[in-house]
């Protein structure tokens, strides 16, 4: 019985990881595409982005781990979304 119970539960997880992997980079392009159409720009979120959203304060002015901060401003948010939960959902 308790196998079942964590086979259903890691079934479940593995659905809501792959919700969050389609759903969430879809939102956040949309929400990019709505304010295209609006203003008339394209408006980028990247990682570095989110973090500003959360006042990490290493993501406004970063003293160490530069080329992280360089990277993470680069890449886009929805694309790091997919990444983590494709790590999650294929982990063992």
């Amino acid at each position: 019985m308790r196998k079942k119970i964590g086979e259903l539960v890691d079934s479940a997880f593995r659905v809501l990881i792959g919700l969050i992997m389609v759903l969430a980079p879809l939102g956040i392009l949309g929400w990019q595409f709505y304010g295209f159409l609006r203003y008339g720009t394209w408006r980028s979120m990247s990682i570095i982005d989110a973090f500003k959203l959360l006042d990490y304060k290493w993501a406004y002015a970063p003293t160490d781990w530069i080329g992280l901060h360089r990277a993470f401003d680069w890449m886009p948010l929805s694309l790091a979304i997919i990444l983590v939960c494709a790590l999650l959902l294929f982990a063992d």
